[in-house]
């Protein structure tokens, strides 16, 4: 997941720049859905960094008679809120959403999600070193009313991805929680997780995606060789590929290939299993006993030449 994390890779799909003077899209068929419209990144970032009270920045997206405003900075002394960014959205001239987001923003976009939802986005960016990217969120067309969500992307961001059954869009982030985990965020590396928004809410949908889940291993996996012929932290790079194997149902094929290509290391397998445990890869996890191979001690961590792939039987 290095492309996400080194960069919130916003600007994919993107049909073009909308600005708060321009008109109005065509309204959709009743049986289409906008595919993504998005303001491009760089023209609200661009406005962001100088943004005063005094000079506001304000992005705007419409898709028929659906509008969305970010408008930065704002200050609500009641709310305790400094430099927020408002978000308001209305539909049909009625307002759907009119929040103050604590954070700044990124970029404003209305998308079509799984199963042909419409959504509209504001994704902000907290600022520092290492955090924060998050998303507000609200599907007017809700059934039960107009819903309102926000999620935390913590460090790595998402992109949006077409959905398994090509419905729409999907967010396709890592699990952030690997972070810190079992070395500095530099050395770090992330599962991969995969949200779809379903009754209200983002939900991990990861496992409906066994090819993703199949990369994603292979490129942990990957990072562990390179990691471990340079000294770096590959733990790291093991445990995320660990969790996705775990995802696919071979947690005990896994464990047999890290024993044999990285030794028996019990503090190892202690803190990996407890991770895997507390960060829902397997409430019964455990780390099959290794059996040291040939000219390994029993506190080895040395890696030696990799095991060749399992056959893999997707499920």
């Amino acid at each position: 997941m290095g492309s996400i994390l080194r960069k919130f890779a916003i600007s994919a799909l993107l049909l073009g720049a909308v600005t708060a003077c321009s008109p109005p899209q065509p309204a959709p068929s009743p049986t289409s859905h906008p595919a993504l419209v998005s303001v491009k990144s760089r023209d609200a970032i661009a406005g962001v960094w100088n943004a005063t009270a005094d000079h506001l920045v304000q992005v705007a997206v419409a898709h028929g008679t659906l509008k969305a405003t970010a408008t930065y900075p704002v200050t609500d002394y009641n709310a305790d809120l400094d430099n927020a960014t408002r978000f308001h959205v209305t539909q049909g001239g009625q307002v759907v959403v009119d929040k103050l987001i604590d954070n700044m923003p990124m970029d404003l976009r209305i998308i079509t999600a799984e199963d042909g939802r419409t959504l509209v986005l504001l994704d902000t960016y907290s600022g520092g070193a290492h955090c924060c990217y998050g998303t507000a969120l609200t599907d007017p067309n809700d059934a039960s009313g107009p819903s309102f969500t926000y999620h935390d992307w913590g460090d790595v961001g998402y992109n949006l991805v077409k959905s398994a059954d090509q419905s729409g869009y999907v967010f396709e982030s890592a699990d952030a929680a690997a972070a810190y985990a079992f070395s500095s965020f530099a050395g770090s590396t992330f599962p991969i997780q995969i949200l779809s928004y379903r009754e209200g809410k983002l939900v991990d949908v990861t496992n409906e995606y066994p090819a993703t889940l199949e990369k994603d291993a292979a490129q942990h996996w990957r990072e562990y060789l390179t990691d471990a012929s340079s000294n770096a932290t590959p733990e790291s790079a093991l445990v995320s590929y660990l969790a996705d194997e775990y995802r696919l149902g071979r947690s005990k094929t896994a464990w047999d290939r890290v024993h044999a290509a990285y030794g028996s290391n019990q503090d190892f397998d202690t803190k990996a299993v407890s991770w895997l445990q507390s960060n829902g890869y397997g409430s019964t996890a455990v780390a099959p006993a290794a059996t040291p191979s040939a000219g390994s001690g029993a506190n080895s961590n040395a890696p030696s030449s990799p095991a060749p792939p399992s056959t893999v039987t997707k499920p």
